[in-house]
């Protein structure tokens, strides 16, 4: 992936940022009839998910 390699906190927080901006553009796009706490809801959620799948993929 375009993430790259994750090796300390600093990486996890910005794919934290990365991953909760690509869900809020999804979001945004996809669910524009939602109300934006629904948008901001979704976006956290993909956010928190993506981190946890890619820190628990990166720390083999």
């Amino acid at each position: 992936m375009w993430y790259g390699i994750m090796r300390d906190k600093n990486f996890l927080i910005k794919d934290g940022i990365i991953s909760f901006l690509i869900g809020f553009v999804y979001a945004y796009l996809v669910l524009q009839k939602f109300i934006l706490w629904k948008i901001l809801l979704f976006a956290f959620i993909f956010a928190i998910i993506n981190t946890i799948f890619m820190f628990t993929r990166n720390k083999k």
